[in-house]
């Protein structure tokens, strides 16, 4: 089977279009593999390598198909903790 991710946030549109993807893919000769960022940040450097950068996109045989894009995915990065006085007060 041909895998398929669909990267999303899980905002209303997101999972609408999380529903209408199950619908509509061929389970026979696809395998769709669904990741919501907002739960498993951990995911998002594996999207921003294949070159994900709006939210929801497929990921398609290497070519990335955004969906409605409205959520950039820098929003799900985790955030970078800084010890010691931030450098705009240096």
């Amino acid at each position: 089977m041909t895998p398929i991710t669909l990267y999303h946030d899980g905002c209303s549109i997101c999972v609408a279009v999380v529903e209408s993807m199950d619908t509509l893919i061929d389970k026979t000769r696809f395998a769709l593999r669904v990741v919501n960022l907002s739960e498993r940040r951990d995911a998002v450097a594996e999207a921003e390598a294949l070159h994900v950068s709006r939210l929801p996109s497929l990921v398609f045989g290497g070519q990335v198909i955004e969906i409605d894009p409205h959520a950039p995915i820098s929003e799900f990065r985790e955030p970078e903790w800084h010890v010691g006085p931030s450098p705009e007060s240096l």
